[in-house]
């Protein structure tokens, strides 16, 4: 069921994701792996242990069949842990 918080800055609604996500890291392309919060039709959320991540990153999500090109948008403490979103047009 699509999603959108009340006085959001967010531009389309998202959707709750599950499942692990491999995302690789430019240049020296590094796996970074993560875990699936949500997505919408152009991009995504994911929990990740990465600290290094850089807003407006270049990175490729990697899937069985290959990879796919996404960008950092925006990285976020949350809990213990931390949280990125990805945008992939």
């Amino acid at each position: 069921m699509p999603s959108t918080q009340p006085g959001s800055t967010r531009r389309e609604p998202r959707t709750r994701g599950a499942g692990d996500i491999l995302i690789e890291v430019s240049p020296d392309g590094k796996v970074i792996p993560g875990y699936l919060l949500d997505v919408s039709p152009h991009g995504f959320a994911i929990r990740h242990e990465f600290e290094h991540f850089v807003t407006g990153q270049e990175v490729r999500v990697v899937y069985d069949w290959g990879k796919a090109p996404a960008r950092l948008v925006w990285v976020e403490k949350r809990g213990l842990g931390l949280a990125a979103g990805f945008r992939t047009d």
